[in-house]
């Protein structure tokens, strides 16, 4: 188990240097809508939290796959953290981050979810988002 006794859930950043499961594109748990403007990021997200439910009713079996490996590595390990580039902005990765913690409840166990990390660099030294070569909403606010 993790801290508390409580498997514990993360989302962090990609190419912070933690250690996790990458669910970002390509893999089969990767979100296929692409975030054009930083004010779609609820909607995309919305969409993929829509897309992943209907996979899994489906038994789509990459999607099925790619989340039963997850979650047997939560439980043998106490703790699981998923990477993506969004975080710590809003991300798909809370979506399948949520959905295990539901199954692991399901199950009769405690499971909690945190979104870690921090800004990137040059979010944090002031840097506009705009100046080339760093998309728009870069450096915007978590949610």
């Amino acid at each position: 188990m993790g801290h508390n006794g409580k498997l514990q859930i993360r989302v962090a950043r990609k190419g912070q240097g933690l250690g996790g499961v990458y669910v970002g594109r390509p893999t089969p748990l990767g979100n296929p809508f692409r975030l054009e403007r930083e004010d779609q990021r609820e909607e995309v997200v919305a969409r993929y939290a829509t897309w992943f439910e209907e996979e899994l009713r489906q038994g789509n079996p990459a999607v099925t796959q790619a989340l039963e490996e997850l979650y047997r590595r939560l439980k043998r390990q106490g703790a699981l953290t998923l990477l993506c580039f969004c975080a710590p902005r809003r991300c798909h990765a809370e979506v399948i981050a949520e959905r295990l913690k539901r199954r692991a409840e399901a199950e009769g166990l405690q499971a909690e979810v945190e979104v870690v990390g921090v800004a990137p660099i040059r979010c944090l030294l002031g840097w506009s988002s705009s100046s080339p070569p760093w998309p728009a909403g870069l450096c915007s606010a978590r949610r």
